[in-house]
């Protein structure tokens, strides 16, 4: 073989697989260690006789990886294991791939004492959704906090990939402690509280540092009290990721139906279990994404989308075609002007949160001189940096709910029929891709294909483009499974 044209192989990634270390060597044999750059294998299915990790890392010298992963299915890895397979065999790497329940403190300890140069970071899907999911496997519940404090110490992150099940906790969004709000309908139960937070597992609310972030996959979930039920907590996921990553390209966000609360003084027993209910009416804040001028692909999967958080089509129908026409238009400055009361009630839950000391949370990276105290602000009379862009925060503010619900950029951009060049890609966009209507439930068989919705035929198509019935859109509200993408062609 050392006579043979080496291979002009670049990558090489397996997942949840049988692959023999023999096979593995006689692979790298074949290959050129200059230019075979990234190794994964991800999750394999333990064979006998099993790896020597011994002889696999003197097979590995010779190469420099710029990723490397090797994980074995339902084996934990020590930190010893994965300060060998990640700093050890590539110290150079600008990619990290670690499966997200093999996280813990100690590992971020490891990565802050080394150069911060990492630009991608991902996390493979686990093989068994026990592994990961908070529900599940309580032992997983503070691995988000630990990703959240990596985004808030890592500048030069770009992408953020593959993330799923616990992996984001909002409240780590929520540097001005509004999600204790609540539900503005609810009126009578709306008091401002300003509890300690005792839990030294508690998530610290802070900005990330990574503004030159391109790609983020996350997975939403609430773990404190308040948990991930109200339209002010959609507002804040969606206001925080407009401002301070505002270079994205690729946002996929998911929301499992299910989540855990942690154990606190108001929650005492840690198995408690809620359905999240993620508001995607006007008042939630989605319009805010518009903020994003380079986003090419967009996706968002919602699992627990309820009647009352659901919405209707004055609420998404400003991205398609006709939510641009006059009636459109007026249908949606009415939803927001019927906002009073609501307002009146943000304004005095405001007031009390200042009234009460409780002006900013204490927040991470904040050093980097883009951050100014509300003290200063009263000072000065104004605000700088990333303070005031983050000012309303989670707040209504309802001539930007206006202007973003019409902006004309947004309209040029996602709604024209002829394909638009963006940052070098042509996409088109595509319609609201939905696996359940109120109107037409679909089958579960039927339900594994990707639906279309064509706003301006009101008609549902397959991935075919052949018509499954009308859709009366006017009337039907979306409150199942829902889909927004933007697809690249």
């Amino acid at each position: 073989m050392d006579n043979k044209t080496p291979l002009l192989l670049r990558s090489f990634i397996l997942s949840g697989t049988q692959f023999r270390q023999s096979y593995l060597e006689l692979l790298l044999a074949a290959v050129d260690p200059l230019q075979f750059t990234k190794l994964k294998l991800i999750n394999l299915n333990d064979v006998h006789p099993g790896y020597n990790m011994t002889r696999l890392l003197s097979t590995l010298a010779p190469f420099h990886f710029s990723a490397f992963h090797f994980s074995v299915r339902d084996k934990f890895q020590t930190l010893e294991d994965i300060r060998h397979k990640m700093i050890d065999i590539c110290p150079e790497a600008t990619e990290w791939s670690m499966r997200s329940y093999d996280i813990v403190p100690q590992i971020l300890q490891e990565l802050e004492s080394l150069p911060n140069v990492i630009t991608t970071l991902e996390l493979p899907r686990p093989y068994s959704y026990h592994q990961e999911s908070c529900v599940a496997n309580i032992s997983v519940l503070n691995n988000s906090a630990i990703l959240h404090r990596f985004l808030c110490t890592s500048p030069h992150l770009v992408h953020l990939k593959n993330i799923y099940l616990n992996a984001m906790q909002f409240e780590g969004m929520d540097i001005h402690r509004r999600s204790v709000f609540g539900d503005l309908d609810h009126w009578s139960k709306c008091r401002f509280t300003n509890a300690a937070v005792t839990d030294k597992d508690a998530i610290i609310p802070g900005i990330w540092a990574c503004r030159a972030l391109e790609t983020l996959h996350i997975n939403l979930h609430g773990h404190e009290e308040d948990g991930l039920r109200s339209p002010v907590h959609s507002r804040i996921v969606f206001g925080y990721i407009s401002i301070v990553c505002p270079n994205l390209t690729d946002l996929q966000l998911t929301v499992s139906s299910e989540c855990r609360k942690r154990n606190t003084a108001y929650t005492k027993n840690t198995s408690q279990v809620y359905f999240t209910d993620f508001c995607m009416r006007l008042e939630g804040g989605f319009c805010l994404l518009s903020r994003l001028k380079y986003l090419t692909t967009l996706r968002l999967d919602a699992y627990s989308i309820s009647r009352k958080s659901g919405c209707w089509p004055v609420d998404l129908n400003w991205i398609a075609a006709e939510g641009n026409k006059p009636q459109n238009r007026d249908k949606r400055r009415k939803v927001v002007a019927a906002w009073g009361d609501k307002l009146d009630i943000e304004k005095r839950l405001e007031k009390e949160r200042l009234t009460t000391g409780a002006r900013y949370a204490k927040a991470l990276a904040l050093e980097n001189g883009d951050y100014v105290e509300e003290e200063e602000e009263e000072r000065e009379g104004k605000r700088r940096g990333l303070a005031g862009e983050l000012k309303n925060l989670g707040l209504y503010t309802r001539e930007e709910w206006i202007a973003r619900s019409e902006d004309a950029r947004v309209h040029d951009q996602i709604q024209n029929s002829e394909p638009r060049k963006v940052q070098g890609f042509q996409y088109r966009f595509h319609g609201i891709y939905i696996c359940h209507t109120h109107k037409q439930p679909l089958q579960r068989k039927a339900s594994e294909e990707t639906f279309k919705m064509d706003m301006d035929r009101k008609v549902a198509l397959n991935h075919q483009g052949v018509e499954l019935g009308n859709l009366e859109l006017e009337e039907e509200m979306v409150n199942k499974r829902l889909y927004v993408i933007l697809v690249h062609e």
